[in-house]
Order: C-alpha cells, then sequence, then structure tokens
C-alpha cells in the first residue's frame, strides 16, 4: 500500500523499522495530493498535516507511528525521531520543531 505522505529523511529505528515523516499528500485546500502539476513554492506554504511511518525494510509495512493536523506555525516535516513515548519532528523551512505522544 502506498504511504499517505511524501516521506523526507529516512533513518533506522532502535528496532530496525524505518522511520521517515514527512506532509500528508491529498490535501484538497492545497490542491490535491502532489504531482508534476503543482506549484511547488505553493505546496510548501500551503499547510499540510505531518504523518511519521515506521517501515519494515524486508516487506516494506508501514505502520503510521505520528499524524498531526495542519498547523500554519509547523509544516514541511522532514524528520522523526521516536524517543520513549514520544516524537519529535524537524521541518526544512523553519526554526522550529514539534514533539508529542506517539500512536
Amino acid at each position: 500500500r502506498p504511504l499517505p505522505f511524501t516521506p523526507d529523511n529516512v533513518h533506522r529505528g532502535p528496532d530496525g523499522r524505518l522511520l521517515t515523516a514527512g506532509m500528508a499528500n491529498d490535501v484538497p485546500e492545497c490542491g490535491g495530493a502532489p504531482g508534476p502539476e503543482h506549484d511547488l513554492s505553493r505546496l510548501a506554504t500551503c499547510p499540510r498535516g505531518t504523518i511519521a511511518a515506521a517501515i519494515d525494510a524486508r516487506t516494506l509495512r508501514h505502520d503510521i507511528i505520528v499524524e498531526t493536523p495542519a498547523a500554519a506555525d509547523f509544516r514541511n516535516a522532514a524528520m522523526v525521531l521516536p524517543t520513549g513515548q514520544q516524537f519529535w519532528l524537524g521541518t526544512f523551512s523553519g526554526d522550529r520543531i514539534a514533539r508529542g505522544t506517539l500512536r
């Protein structure tokens, strides 16, 4: 099954699964799912929710571990770091981080 977000940085988590985060794909107010016809600068400034997943590298089965709503003050998630029962998110377009409780 395809990922419901555009993944960015990927790294191996403590359990061996691949961890990645990115912006939700199909956001109607941002023009729908990203594709070649989209204005990338508009997509980068339109607040989209963040989704992060843990992916089994052998089977490619993924589990969503973080899902956040769109927020004007945090967008363009680029990485996730789970620690204990919390997550930390980084972005490529700002000076903020986000954190919260894992699913």
